[in-house]
């Protein structure tokens, strides 16, 4: 909707000029197989973040509000618990697709009927 709402002329080319970037940046993948996939995500999310948060600044300012940036980024009420089940959600299927495309397997255990299982069976 940026590119209904907003013209890429005057004050308000920067906000345009910041969603192509932010568009860009979102389409840049992070490769499956590299070793510091985690850190490499987590520097993605924040770089994400840091352009987002320069949009809406440069949106505010366009319609008469001086929120700065750290207002934007940290006044938001977001539960942490939204990011870390996200977090989980895309560990997950990265490794269900790690299986599906057979770079990994599922480990699989086989117990005769009515075998019990050794080892503790509360989680231990």
């Amino acid at each position: 909707m940026i590119d209904l709402f907003f013209e890429r002329k005057g004050k308000e080319k920067e906000i345009v000029e910041k969603w192509d970037e932010y568009l860009d940046h979102l389409n840049q993948a992070i490769k499956d197989d590299d070793k510091d996939y985690q850190i490499k995500l987590e520097q993605w999310t924040t770089k994400g973040d840091d352009i987002l948060a320069d949009m809406l600044q440069l949106m505010g300012k366009s319609l008469g509000y001086d929120f700065d940036k750290v207002r934007i980024r940290k006044a938001i009420y977001v539960p942490r618990g939204h990011g870390d089940v996200d977090l989980e959600n895309r560990v997950i299927r990265r490794g269900i697709a790690e299986i599906v495309i057979g770079r990994k397997s599922l480990p699989v255990s086989v117990y005769e009927p009515n075998q019990t299982v050794k080892g503790n069976h509360d989680g231990k």
